[in-house]
């Protein structure tokens, strides 16, 4: 793992602050909206490819770019063998951010569920990266996979299916997961407020 330097809180920009709490705002609402009007463009889309012209379009939320959080704290690149070291990450971030034990734990269990799924669906590597904006710990996961499914662990599992539940318990055991996913692959982005 490589530590690539350090941000304070003090140096955070404002304006990624400002765009880390309309994200959030936003995602909350993303789901609503995609619930209420039915499924949007595929990934990727951007527009929706069965508009005709001239008619009203609307963006895919699961494509739209995550805000800019600046250098990260610390970044680690992993691959199949490499997920003791990434929850090791994890545990490492929320421990000097301040996350009680069960948060920490919390934590670690997320980035494990999220990586996990990059070796298995995501092209079996990816990059975890973990930062702080505001008293929040933010670890986010990078992977080349595609998904398609804009409420993915938004959903509560069928408990009778042997898997499918990681990002649905990711969603529980984390304050806010962003996701977003295109042609260059998905980011599943966790908050954790210390």
């Amino acid at each position: 793992m490589a530590d690539v330097g350090v941000t304070s809180a003090s140096a955070t920009s404002v304006a990624a602050s400002a765009a880390v709490a309309t994200a959030a705002v936003a995602d909350a609402a993303v789901a609503a909206v995609a619930v209420a009007a039915g499924v949007a463009a595929g990934p990727g889309g951007g527009a929706d490819p069965q508009a005709r012209p001239g008619e009203a379009t609307r963006s895919d939320p699961l494509s739209e770019l995550l805000p800019e959080l600046g250098q990260p704290r610390a970044e680690i690149a992993f691959g199949p063998a490499d997920l003791g070291l990434v929850r090791a990450a994890a545990i490492r971030a929320a421990r000097a951010d301040g996350l009680g034990e069960d948060r920490a734990g919390d934590l670690e269990l997320a980035v494990h569920e999220v990586a996990t799924n990059s070796i298995r669906h995501g092209g079996g590597r990816g990059v975890a990266r973990f930062w702080i904006v505001d008293g929040c710990l933010i670890c986010e996961v990078t992977d080349s996979g595609q998904l398609a499914d804009r409420l993915a662990g938004r959903r509560r599992p069928d408990l009778n299916l042997s898997g499918g539940r990681g990002l649905w318990l990711v969603n529980q055991l984390c304050d806010l997961v962003q996701l977003r996913s295109g042609r260059a692959g998905t980011t599943a982005r966790m908050f954790m407020y210390v």
